[in-house]
């Protein structure tokens, strides 16, 4: 059935929000103007300045709401089991369970990587060899070098062992459940070269615990 709508161009429905229906329709409502835009939902309500959409695939491209390249401003709590950003997100206070990050994470102008270089050990009984310090901390100095002791050379006897470390990371070195030594860069703004000497003569480095600001990586 067609129905000329001038007839109704100045026809009011106003129940001014006391939700009294002054018009109830069963079914869906397809309005054009007269630019033919289309305006098609299962479930629309506007009251108070609320706005309900309901079966509505946000994923999908050409959908009513497409917010993926454009600005959207949320004021209170957004849940999503999935955001797609194609630019910056910016919020105030992020709480996470988890973080997954695949390529780099900033903190503060910082960028830490899970792989990152954190530092060298220089052993000089080995012609200076340089030993990357990165991904974890050292526990077991016996085996996390393969086919590499270096618990034979981390002792006092070697008076030549060095480490270079970046700046926020902190080198903890244990003999069994015995600190040792701890070469600190925490607060350091540039490489820190340091020399490796235990505070006790005679003892192996059994573990290196490595620290980022102070917590364990």
């Amino acid at each position: 059935m067609n129905t000329n709508y001038n007839k109704f161009k100045s026809t009011q429905f106003d129940d001014k929000n006391n939700l009294g229906y002054a018009l109830s329709i069963s079914g869906n409502i397809k309005l054009n103007n007269d630019n033919v835009s289309t305006i098609y939902c299962n479930q629309m309500q506007d009251y108070n300045s609320n706005y309900y959409l309901t079966s509505v695939n946000l994923f999908n491209a050409g959908t009513a709401l497409e917010a993926a390249f454009n600005d959207v401003a949320v004021g209170g709590n957004l849940e999503s089991g999935y955001i797609l950003c194609s630019n910056d997100l910016t919020t105030t206070n992020n709480k996470s369970y988890n973080v997954y990050v695949a390529n780099n994470l900033y903190v503060n102008n910082i960028l830490y990587k899970n792989h990152q270089n954190i530092g060298f050990i220089y052993i000089g009984a080995l012609n200076n060899i340089s030993l990357p310090l990165s991904s974890s901390s050292i526990y077991d100095t016996s085996t996390y070098y393969t086919n590499l002791n270096i618990q034979t050379y981390l002792i006092n006897t070697y008076t030549n062992n060095y480490v270079l470390l970046q700046p926020y990371y902190s080198l903890i070195f244990y003999n069994n459940d015995n600190i040792v030594q701890i070469i600190d860069n925490t607060n350091g703004t540039n490489m820190l070269y340091n020399m490796i000497q235990f505070s006790n003569n005679n003892v192996y480095c059994t573990k290196i615990i490595i620290q980022y600001k102070n917590k364990n990586i």
